[in-house]
């Protein structure tokens, strides 16, 4: 007779790996040569990750319509498949976190990615999730009225007047960021020269699936960063926060140690959107064209704050149903447009219930709350830089690498215990602040 194994003996961390459901996924979604395409004074046009903000950026409104409702067509009809992917990694990370003694797995992974365990349920209230909706009315608000349209839905969230008028060279782009983080001087405006003149930075064409910009860190050597630069005046931005965050990752390589080496999601994106808000300071006291600065800023808001908030919450919702059945399409599109529409419901946008299926192509549904973790790094550098301080005893403690931990790093740089709410709420209000006094710099 054999002896019998128990559930606490399963090796459920190692059944995923064998699984990898992530895995699947990206090489499924990967493998696909367009995500849409429409036609247009008789020729074809195909989307792709790579080039379908330039899509959502034409003057031709109707041409932004037809762009994003192809891409939604066509998600809805990968749509099963993809919801096998994404039922698979929830019930599999749900599986895990019972095993480890919480609800679903979204709670654990709130409650391994804060600093005070006793907070962890603090997050998705009902009360701060309405101050970010406001937050994000305003927004809204601002962009219908700067795009001058009667109309307005989720195909023109990109879009801005006029925008050919607000072209960047990368020349010009790198003189505004040296400049940037002159005024700051000391060890980062070097790091930041270096960075720059001795060529760390790649804009060959990516034909990967993943867009964008983006960093590799190597122990012993510089970082490498890529870009796809196409003048826009939002790679400035994507830049400056690359820039930022491999120059973190370049002090973390100096502890002295390869175990150490690899700086943390939260500490490198805490000084990613650091550098991206004094790039906003530094705008706002010396750029002319306040049209593009205070769009930027409403997009910087957006997508490191408002729509890693708005995902979570999805995330979370998606743990928490998936607790009790397997999710099939239909309830995930479910759960998304719900949210979605949730912050989405002003006056003069128009809902595109096409959009329920938007879901499909979002890769962080799968990366264990890594949209949480941008939460938390935002309201930590908005409450660093708002009080104004020094970026040398930064510097000095991401020398030591992992050496100590997020909680250390963040109770030392902030000179106090944390508290969440009093930071969100802070965040909000001040911000919110900000939009009242029309005052685009942050």
């Amino acid at each position: 007779m054999t002896d019998s194994v128990s559930m606490k003996d399963f090796d459920s961390k190692n059944l995923y790996k064998k699984v990898s459901p992530r895995d699947a996924y990206i090489n499924w979604y990967g493998s696909f040569e367009y995500i849409g395409k429409f036609t247009t004074n008789d020729r074809i046009e195909k989307i792709t990750e790579e080039n379908i903000l330039q899509y959502l950026r034409v003057e031709e409104q109707i041409y932004r319509r037809e762009a994003y409702e192809s891409v939604e067509i066509f998600l809805k009809e990968n749509s099963n498949l993809a919801s096998f992917f994404l039922n698979t990694h929830f019930q599999l990370k749900n599986f895990i976190a019972k095993q480890n003694g919480f609800e679903n797995a979204y709670d654990m992974f709130v409650y391994n990615n804060i600093f005070d365990k006793s907070q962890s349920v603090f997050f998705f209230q009902e009360n701060i999730t309405q101050k970010i909706i406001l937050l994000h009315e305003e927004i809204l608000n601002n962009k219908i009225k700067r795009s001058g349209l009667n109309k307005f839905t989720y195909s023109d969230l990109y879009y801005l007047k006029n925008s050919d008028n607000f072209k960047l060279s990368f020349s010009e782009a790198t003189k505004i960021i040296l400049n940037t983080f002159r005024v700051k001087g000391g060890e980062f405006y070097n790091a930041v020269e270096e960075v720059i003149t001795n060529n760390w930075i790649s804009r060959e064409k990516n034909t990967l699936r993943h867009p964008g910009q983006r960093s590799i860190s190597c122990f012993g050597v510089h970082p490498f960063i890529t870009v796809n630069w196409n003048s826009e005046f939002d790679d400035l931005f994507e830049l400056t926060h690359e820039i930022s965050g491999a120059i973190g990752q370049y002090y973390a390589s100096q502890n002295g140690m390869f175990i150490y080496s690899e700086l943390s999601i939260l500490k490198t994106e805490f000084i990613s959107i650091l550098g991206t808000l004094y790039l906003i300071d530094y705008l706002g006291n010396n750029f002319e064209e306040k049209l593009i600065i205070f769009d930027q800023v409403d997009n910087f808001i957006r997508d490191s704050f408002i729509i890693p908030f708005i995902y979570s919450t999805i995330e979370y919702q998606l743990y928490t149903k998936s607790k009790n059945q397997k999710l099939d399409n239909e309830d995930i599109s479910d759960v998304w447009y719900e949210i979605m529409s949730k912050f989405h419901s002003i006056k003069n946008f128009e809902e595109m219930p096409i959009n329920r299926y938007n879901w499909v192509r979002h890769e962080h549904f799968y990366m264990d709350g890594y949209d949480f973790r941008y939460i938390i790094a935002f309201i930590l550098a908005y409450d660093f830089y708002k009080k104004d301080k020094s970026l040398e005893f930064v510097i000095e403690l991401l020398k030591k690498g992992e050496r100590i931990s997020d909680k250390e790093f963040f109770n030392m740089v902030l000179g106090e215990e944390l508290s969440y709410e009093k930071l969100v709420e802070s965040c909000v209000t001040d911000i919110m602040r900000k939009y009242d006094e029309e005052n685009f710099s942050l």
